[in-house]
């Protein structure tokens, strides 16, 4: 790279050597492989970005758990944001793999932070594929965002599935990703009521 221009946007990480394990290649270009890519951000990301890479790389299959757990404690000592990345790691919950967006796996996070029993994700409950359901208390979480619930035809859809359900006995609570991106509290105490219950 040396003499020429990075595009915009792109940050050159060099190192001197890297183990044989930690290398692989791209369309033929050589690269590091996942696990050593965690290890090399980790100091210029957060807990909740960390844990949105590492959902999608476990849902991906790329990412080879022990061969990331290998890599940190081999070569992790003494770099910054390894601990946040071991600690990330270690609460990374497999079921998150079954979020099928961003804000599905926010809402998860919200769940274990709250310390809320965890919920399954994208189930079908009575043939309708229903965002968070925890089967044993049989409570459901519908989180709605205009992208996938704003025309007409979905917005009744969804209500129609929420009394369909309520009646068939479940207890059915909606929310919006705005609501719990701008204060999630109320709507978690309501779920932790409801699980209670």
């Amino acid at each position: 790279m040396s003499g020429h221009r990075r595009p915009h946007g792109v940050r050159l990480h060099q190192t001197r050597s890297l183990p044989d394990e930690h290398v692989t290649t791209e369309a033929h270009i050589p690269v590091t492989t996942i696990e050593r890519t965690f290890l090399d951000t980790a100091a210029r990301l957060d807990a909740r970005q960390m844990e949105h890479d590492l959902v999608e790389a476990d849902r991906s299959r790329r990412l080879r758990w022990p061969k990331l757990w290998q890599a940190l404690t081999e070569h992790g000592r003494g770099r910054k944001g390894v601990k946040r990345l071991k600690r990330v790691a270690t609460q990374a919950d497999p079921r998150f793999a079954d979020a099928v967006s961003t804000s599905e796996v926010d809402f998860l996070i919200l769940c274990r932070q709250a310390g809320l029993k965890m919920p399954q994700v994208n189930v079908l409950v009575e043939g309708k594929k229903v965002d968070f359901y925890w089967p044993k208390e049989r409570l459901i979480v519908e989180a709605d965002s205009y992208g996938f619930h704003g025309d007409p035809i979905g917005f009744e859809k969804d209500h129609q599935a929420t009394v369909d359900l309520e009646v068939a006995g479940y207890r059915v609570h909606r929310t919006t990703y705005k609501m719990l991106e701008s204060n999630p509290r109320p709507f978690l105490n309501l779920v932790r009521g409801s699980l209670a219950a």
